[in-house]
């Protein structure tokens, strides 16, 4: 069974909430505006959207039902040997005229649809039905990514981002223009603002699992890069007492030098604390870690 993505959850979300009669035109005017053409044909002219997915197609045409009251038929392709996927459309040919009119179609501003903050959502849910994607939250980034074939389209969606103080870039690629964004935090604003509230949880659940992750890296590295410093310096410190021990002047030392000698060459990975607690426990004698630095100056310029 074919497993589904992130985006199509959060599609699926979105095609299940409720809206006001205001965020649905606003809806239908975005979604027709990025994913409709009109063919002409001997059965007459048609109005037609397409999508990949027959939840979305549903969606709209229940939303069409609901606004205009027309009929419109749902189509369906076979299924495509290099996808395994089927495409499905909405096909109108009737008061397509009075559709265009109240959805601004032709109208490239659609002023009426992004005035309020209700209208605004219902546009940018538009959008993301229409041509919006949101990365698998197992890759090691993070990414929106809004398509569209009309430049006036990427703008008015672009302003409406601006506006909410979320920024979003826009490039072309061949000839689609691709609005995205990479930071986690204004793409989890965004699935908030479009009310997708339960995938903004599961994207900022990720977001916390891979932090405390990435944290937990970075101090294994630490702890790491720290056992290889010290295990290194032991080394430097056994092969200095090593040619102490053999010279005549160890003997002239002093008595806690030359214990501090045998407890590091029987203790060379442990920490100056470690020693410090082994003088007290096995041998009864208090000394600081000041005084074994000292110890160890010594010995670094013999």
């Amino acid at each position: 069974m074919k497993e589904i993505t992130f985006s199509e959850l959060i599609k699926k979300e979105i095609c299940t909430n409720q809206y006001s009669q205001n965020t649905i035109l606003s809806i239908l005017s975005s979604f027709f505006s990025n994913n409709s053409q009109i063919s002409i044909s001997s059965d007459g002219i048609k109005l037609e959207i397409y999508s990949q997915y027959n939840f979305i197609i549903r969606f709209i045409s229940n939303l069409i039902q609901k606004t205009f009251k027309i009929k419109h038929h749902i189509l369906y392709s076979k299924i495509n040997n290099f996808n395994k996927k089927r495409d499905f459309k909405i096909s109108i040919s009737e008061n397509i005229d009075i559709i265009e009119k109240q959805l601004q179609l032709t109208n490239e501003k659609k002023t009426k649809f992004i005035n309020t903050k209700d209208n605004k959502k219902g546009f940018l849910i538009g959008a993301f039905l229409s041509g919006g994607s949101i990365g698998s939250l197992q890759k090691n980034t993070y990414h929106l990514e809004l398509r569209t074939k009309k430049l006036f389209y990427a703008r008015l969606i672009q302003n409406i981002f601006h506006t909410l103080n979320l920024s979003i870039s826009l490039i072309k690629r061949r000839k689609v223009f691709v609005l995205y964004i990479k930071r986690v935090q204004d793409i989890s604003d965004f699935l908030k603002f479009i009310n997708a509230n339960e995938s903004m949880l599961k994207l900022e659940d990720q977001k916390i699992s891979r932090d405390l992750i990435n944290q937990m890296n970075r101090l294994n590295n630490i702890d790491i890069s720290n056992i290889k410093k010290r295990s290194f310096a032991s080394s430097n410190q056994i092969e200095q007492i090593n040619k102490i021990i053999s010279s005549p002047e160890f003997k002239k030392k002093s008595k806690n030098f030359q214990l501090f000698c045998l407890i590091r060459k029987q203790n060379p990975s442990a920490s100056l604390n470690d020693i410090v607690k082994i003088f007290k426990e096995k041998y009864n004698v208090k000394i600081t870690k000041g005084g074994l630095s000292h110890y160890l100056y010594f010995l670094k310029n013999i």
